[in-house]
């Protein structure tokens, strides 16, 4: 019995020894590695500007770090802002990094779209979509369709706030600005979310709804969000709700688009042409079909909605912050405004 409780004290003495050199190398990473919680506790503390504790943290350790998540929880990940490595992970090397099981899984409100796919189903999409950016017509569309959304939107809703003294909320301003911009470039429909009053847009509140559920699911460990998603409580229900409206909003854009087609088929007339939207571009490219039969993919209605869903998360976001963030660095610095 002596022996053995010997053995014991060795063991627990080692196990002390080990947490106490761990803990003296987490003193002096850019993140406190707490025991059990991970680095947590210093990303929830700087929430707030998380942006900047990140670029700050990343340059401490040379633009790559290795983020700990909670024990047991799967939540360990890579952050890095080195140009070598991000050339080397989009480009140089991508058939090495495909996204895999979970990011499907926690994305799968993407689908099979272009930041879902991996592999052939991946380069098809790309092929094509690059094929149909390229297009003169895209390019028309694109100055077209921005210029009246500043001239019919943007600038109302600026004078009448300016009017009446109004305070703004600028992201709000611009995530709806991009909304129907990108709803019209991709759809070919505007849902005027962006007007005077700012009126309610289920749609628009539903992508939000839908993009605020994925946060969700990335920083709390996938056992959790699934079993919310299998009783169909907190964020998951809301996400099944917002995806039901949505996901009806797009299936209608498509069964029009495919009706006005099917009918500028048969009607064997000239007709003045329509204004260029994507989803209809996609439709009528017999090229772009072929590219997905000879793979052995069939273009049913809810590709062609994943598609859609992805060109539209693509552009509105990445536009909508870059515009926020612009004119609060403008706002901040009077000399360069």
């Amino acid at each position: 019995m002596a022996i053995t409780l010997g053995y014991i004290d060795i063991v627990l003495a080692f196990i002390i020894l080990y947490l106490m050199h761990r803990w003296w190398l987490d003193r002096k990473a850019p993140i406190r590695n707490w025991p059990v919680l991970g680095m947590v506790p210093g990303l929830l503390h700087n929430a707030r500007r998380i942006h900047e504790f990140v670029t700050d943290k990343l340059r401490q350790s040379r633009w790559t770090y290795n983020v700990k998540g909670p024990w047991f929880a799967g939540m360990d990940f890579v952050i890095t802002s080195d140009p070598m490595n991000i050339h080397h992970i989009c480009s140089r090397n991508f058939d090495n990094y495909p996204k895999g099981r979970e990011f499907k899984e926690i994305f799968d409100v993407l689908g099979e779209g272009i930041f879902n796919a991996d592999g052939e189903m991946w380069r098809i999409q790309r092929k094509v979509l690059h094929s149909l950016f390229k297009n003169k017509k895209y390019e028309s569309a694109l100055v077209r369709t921005f210029n009246r959304k500043v001239e019919n939107g943007l600038f109302p809703v600026l004078d009448h706030a300016s009017e009446l003294k109004i305070t703004l909320d600028l992201q709000d301003v611009f995530e709806r600005f991009t909304f129907d911009n990108i709803c019209k470039l991709v759809l070919g429909s505007n849902p005027g979310s962006l007007s005077v009053g700012f009126p309610p847009n289920e749609y628009e509140k539903a992508f939000t709804k839908m993009e605020e559920a994925a946060f969700y699911r990335q920083i709390q460990p996938e056992s959790c969000w699934k079993l919310q998603k299998w009783l169909q409580v907190g964020e998951e229900k809301k996400f099944q709700i917002a995806g039901e409206t949505f996901y009806k909003f797009l299936n209608d854009c498509i069964s029009v688009k495919k009706e006005r087609l099917s009918w500028r088929r048969k009607a064997d007339e000239e007709e003045e042409e329509e204004e260029f939207d994507l989803l209809a571009a996609l439709l009528e490219e017999e090229e772009a079909i072929d590219e997905f039969k000879n793979s052995g993919f069939t273009m049913t209605d809810e590709l062609f909605r994943d598609i859609s869903f992805n060109l539209i998360a693509a552009g509105r976001d990445t536009i909508s912050s870059g515009l926020t963030w612009f004119f609060w660095l403008v706002a901040t610095h009077p000399s360069v405004e």
